[in-house]
């Protein structure tokens, strides 16, 4: 598991009780799509809306903005 990979783990489990590695790096993957999402608005946006799309089936909804809040905050490597 490479650092960034591990980093979404450790957000992801405090939101998905039996979060898997393989769902981390799902996530991580989601990040790849979106290279520049820290300085370019559009890629922001649709990053946080493809987040929302793949952690709806596994977090709380109460959860999912404040997880993915938590995701977009994190310092990529």
């Amino acid at each position: 598991m490479d650092e960034n990979t591990f980093a979404v783990y450790t957000v992801l489990r405090n939101a998905i009780a039996d979060v898997t590695p393989e769902q981390a790096q799902a996530v991580n993957q989601v990040f790849e799509q979106f290279l520049d999402y820290q300085w370019d608005g559009d890629q922001k946006r649709e990053l946080r809306m493809t987040l929302y799309s793949t952690l709806s089936p596994t977090v709380d909804p109460k959860e999912l903005v404040n997880t993915t809040n938590k995701l977009l905050k994190l310092e990529r490597v």
